[in-house]
């Protein structure tokens, strides 16, 4: 499994609308206009419970992509796999029940036409066409964890979060500005790092270490014991295929003189 570090930048402010009571500065960001406020670690703590003001703004299906996305990412900086794996099955699900009343009618000429594209043969035009509107991830990304993390990250950030040039009032700063509110969660686990999702269960925990990976010891134990499990799973598979291929080339047909 690839191993991938978070070192992202932690200085530049997040920028989101607000009302003028909270006012921190003006946007002037093209065609953005209006007050604007700095997140601080205060709006996505757990002890404060101001988090839930962003989570609750997120339909259902939001809030599983932005927990499978956070699952992912300590996954891969964990090297678990069975949490990757976990995570990856639920970012393909997500995709794969995307509306299709948005889509419109599987046009299998048009498929055809873009499956070179994705590396795909022609016969292969409902995967491309798939893949097209969103549904599933390109063959060249579906394989790579860190390239999955990156590319569902990517495609969120594209929705509405700009790099600006941000006059508080006394001075200008570069900045991230983050048209929806709710897309400051996904570049604020990048730059703070202080949010987990626990591997067990599925519940968002505030890390109070670095390498704090679970919401409880319990759930930690518990899914040391469903890894151990994976990995011998794994191990016996791999066993009764070597043994299969022995049997198999002991057993086939010898050359005659």
């Amino acid at each position: 499994m690839q191993r991938y570090r978070n070192n992202a930048v932690t200085a530049i402010p997040i920028l989101i609308p607000c009302s003028r009571d909270e006012q921190q500065g003006e946007a002037t960001f093209d065609q953005f206009t209006g007050p604007v406020r700095e997140v601080t670690g205060e709006d996505f703590s757990t002890k404060t419970g101001r988090h839930r003001k962003f989570l609750d703004s997120m339909r259902e299906d939001e809030r599983q992509h932005f927990a499978a996305v956070v699952s992912l990412l300590n996954a891969i900086e964990k090297r678990d796999r069975t949490a990757a794996d976990k995570a990856r099955k639920q970012l393909s699900e997500l995709r794969a029940a995307r509306p299709s009343e948005v889509d419109g009618e599987f046009d299998r000429q048009f498929g055809g036409l873009i499956a070179p594209y994705y590396g795909l043969p022609p016969e292969q035009a409902e995967k491309a066409w798939e893949i097209w509107h969103g549904r599933r991830l390109p063959p060249r990304i579906a394989g790579d964890e860190a390239k999955i993390l990156s590319y569902e990250i990517s495609e969120k950030l594209a929705l509405g979060v700009s790099p600006v040039f941000w006059w508080t009032g006394r001075k200008f700063t570069p900045a991230l500005f983050c048209s929806d509110p709710r897309l400051a969660l996904y570049v604020f686990i990048l730059t703070r790092k202080r949010w987990g999702v626990c591997p067990h269960c599925g519940t968002f925990f505030e890390q109070q270490r670095r390498d704090q990976s679970y919401c409880c010891i319990a759930h930690r134990e518990a899914h040391r014991v469903a890894r151990w499990r994976a990995d011998q799973k794994a191990k016996r598979s791999k066993l009764n295929s070597g043994k299969s291929k022995r049997k198999a080339g002991k057993h086939g047909s010898q050359k005659t003189r």
